[in-house]
């Protein structure tokens, strides 16, 4: 068992090492404050964020809550071996089609109304918190927080929500064509084309079955 010495002048500093600082006391806290304790606890991690950046600062002081150890020095540890170091690996890219990613969104999204998302939105707006909490920048709450304001109907918000989220899914698309654009891509419709490549990828024998 080691010992610890801790010393600090920032107020929240008795809270983290006593314990009862949640993750929904820190999001109420002003971000001068947050700043300061982590600056105070975490130097290293706060020198590499900016100073206005709420979610890294909230991130750093939120895994020192949890685990009492800086996010700093959980970054330093020497890395774990790769989960598929020493055997074959086939990679490739699922994507699914267009059409029918756009479909499933829509259908999502009316399938969460149905289950009272507009009460949970209502709920929200209730609390009066800030915009630019992560919570209030969740896809459709902004449009559907202006329906209840009176801004615009409900079949002009549900409208916008899913134009959003489809927006929202093509940005992801992007993001994994680019960082795996040497994988080989296949919708996942193409199941036979999809098996093919990975046979041949690992060595097998077109007609050992899957």
């Amino acid at each position: 068992m080691s010992n610890e010495v801790v010393l600090s002048s920032k107020g929240l500093s008795k809270r983290f090492v006593e314990g009862g600082l949640t993750v929904d006391v820190l999001r109420s806290i002003d971000l001068e404050v947050l700043r300061g304790e982590l600056e105070a606890g975490d130097p290293v991690l706060a020198r590499r964020i900016e100073p206005g950046d709420r979610q890294r600062t909230l991130r750093g002081l939120e895994v020192f809550a949890a685990t009492g150890r800086a996010l700093s020095r959980w970054q330093q540890d020497a890395p774990s071996p790769a989960l598929l170091e020493g055997m074959r690996v086939a990679r490739v890219l699922l994507m699914p089609a267009r059409a029918a990613l756009h479909a499933r969104c829509d259908a999502r999204l009316d399938a969460m109304l149905e289950e009272g998302l507009l009460e949970e939105i209502r709920a929200l707006k209730a609390r009066n918190l800030a915009p630019g909490l992560p919570a209030m920048k969740a896809l459709g709450v902004a449009r559907l927080i202006d329906h209840l304001g009176g801004g615009c109907s409900l079949q002009d918000a549900v409208a916008a929500v899913k134009t959003d989220t489809r927006r929202y899914a093509k940005r992801q698309m992007t993001w994994f064509r680019n960082r795996m654009s040497h994988w080989p891509a296949y919708e996942t419709a193409h199941g036979a084309a999809l098996l093919a490549n990975v046979r041949g990828a690992l060595g097998l024998m077109p007609d050992i079955p899957a």
